[in-house]
């Protein structure tokens, strides 16, 4: 009976072999012992390339070949000769190893390519994603030599390509050839062309319109910087390149959301209140009339000073710690499901009882308002009662 570390080496030494002979056959588990990968037959003559033939072996009693199991392609079973399951059953007979049971299946199919090319034209299909991956890799080399300030990364076969530039990250797919689409994109309306917007692109002008965009955004991102610095900025905590947003503490029971756009530059971005809904109503009405201010040559930071008529915002206190709970201040939770944010959003609506002063999101206490008894729904609106303190609080339906 052979002994276990004769057994052991045994097995290493196929394993070389296998590495040595066939490079494209990777051993992706021990248990069971699992091969997968690419066949490759040499170049035969001028017209016909390296053939690839795509398969996948399951030795359970590796080194032994009992209970072998070869799989290939759909395409390739399709193309199989009478002659070809006999032949494969005769060979796990009489072969010992499984690296000269790899050699007599090329040898077999490389006799059969010289008989017969156009039989095993699929074969040579079966390469078809080989050449593509080589394209794809020769596309980023390319990428990668113009494009030095744009970080490059991909998944194992480079069909989906990620592209990061100042913290900012799209997603682009292969589609056909050298052609790619933009499936994710943290830039909204990256593409400004509605006619092209499903239209797949070269890898290139992809990159080139990203570079363009986030050449674009340099003075959002600094004006952005001015509100963080000159203002309490609530939400995001900690802003990311791709937030293009900033809710501005103003009291502890109102805030100020402001949610901007690549076309900002040119037209009034989306400013709304967000809190106490008595306290948003005191101040609605004059937003709206000096709305007509806003001027897009002035920077953001002016605007919303002419927009609230202020000279400065109020500041965050030095010794404010991110762990203190104080209202709308730092974030505090939601009163109905306890989280700080829901759906990506902070609570954005106070009891307007000073003594209550809790907090919820809007979709939380929406439905827990339609499932109270003794609701009132009115104008889009729904009345009822506080979950905290019992007192009278209003919620949109939308």
């Amino acid at each position: 009976m052979l002994s276990t570390s004769f057994v052991n080496m045994y097995q290493r030494r196929e394993e070389l072999n296998i590495y040595k002979w066939h490079p494209e056959l990777v051993l992706i588990s021990r248990c069971p012992y699992t091969f997968e990968g690419f066949l490759n037959l040499p170049k035969i003559c001028n017209i016909h390339g390296k053939t690839v033939i795509k398969m996948k072996l399951v030795v359970p009693f590796y080194p032994n070949l009992d209970d072998i199991n070869v799989y290939f392609t759909e395409n390739f079973r399709r193309s199989f000769k009478n002659d070809f399951q006999e032949l494969l059953e005769n060979s796990l007979q009489n072969e010992s190893s499984l690296h000269s049971f790899l050699n007599q299946l090329k040898e077999y199919f490389l006799q059969q390519v010289k008989k017969d090319c156009a039989h095993y034209k699929c074969i040579t299909n079966e390469s078809t994603d080989h050449i593509s991956l080589k394209n794809r890799l020769n596309e980023l080399r390319e990428l990668l030599h113009n494009t030095s300030e744009i970080k490059v990364s991909s998944d194992s076969d480079m069909k989906n390509i990620k592209l990061t530039g100042n913290g900012i990250s799209i997603i682009v797919q292969n589609k056909e050839g050298n052609m790619w689409k933009i499936v994710n994109s943290e830039i909204p309306n990256i593409l400004d062309n509605k006619s092209i917007e499903n239209t797949p692109l070269s890898l290139n002008r992809i990159c080139n319109i990203f570079m363009i965009k986030l050449e674009s955004l340099k003075r959002v991102w600094n004006e952005l910087e001015e509100i963080d610095s000159e203002c309490w900025v609530i939400d995001p905590v900690k802003p990311k390149p791709h937030q293009l947003y900033r809710r501005i503490y103003l009291s502890d029971s109102l805030s100020l959301m402001m949610t901007l756009d690549l076309s900002y530059l040119s037209s009034v971005p989306n400013v709304k209140l967000v809190g106490c809904e008595s306290e948003v109503l005191k101040y609605r009405e004059n937003l709206s009339d000096r709305i007509q201010l806003w001027d897009c040559e002035y920077s953001l930071l002016h605007n919303l000073y002419l927009l609230l008529n202020i000279n400065e915002f109020p500041q965050a206190p030095e010794k404010a710690s991110e762990d203190e709970n104080v209202g709308i201040i730092s974030d505090e939770e939601c009163c109905i499901c306890f989280e700080k944010e829901c759906e990506n959003q902070l609570p954005n609506i106070i009891c307007n009882n000073t003594r209550c002063r809790k907090n919820f999101h809007s979709i939380c206490l929406r439905q827990w308002l339609e499932s109270a008894n003794g609701k009132i729904t009115a104008f889009d609106q729904i009345h009822g009662e506080c979950p905290h303190c019992h007192e009278k609080i209003v919620c949109s339906r939308n």
